[in-house]
């Protein structure tokens, strides 16, 4: 892959250089969807100190967007029982989490950019 890059822009092949290393901050493949042929990753979330939160998303992998409602209760769930797990209460983890998901719904602290690709 760098080998055909060499030509490119300088920026361009020390995008690829970095891209090409593991990061060290990434989360594991779950090991059902590692060994399905038939998952697809949905979401990348990033929280980049300095540049807000940085998102990488399938937004067309439902015909329902109301499934998107879903995956994110779903999220919010798990949050809340990992919380549970370290001796948190649960229901009161998983309160806070709605709680500021209204506020952002409510009044958005910023404008989500970007664009389909």
């Amino acid at each position: 892959m760098l080998r055909a890059a060499r030509s490119a822009p300088a920026a361009v092949v020390a995008h690829l250089e970095r891209s090409a290393k593991k990061n060290m901050n990434s989360l594991a493949i779950p090991p059902i969807a590692e060994k399905s042929a038939d998952s697809i990753e949905l979401l990348r979330l990033w929280a980049v100190r300095g540049a807000g939160q940085q998102i990488i998303l399938r937004h067309d992998a439902w015909k329902d967007p109301a499934a998107w409602g879903l995956a994110l209760a779903d999220i919010a769930r798990h949050v809340a029982r990992a919380h549970a797990q370290e001796g948190k209460n649960e229901e009161e983890i998983f309160q806070r989490i709605l709680t500021g998901f209204r506020i952002e719904i409510e009044s958005p602290t910023d404008k989500p950019t970007g664009k389909t690709e």
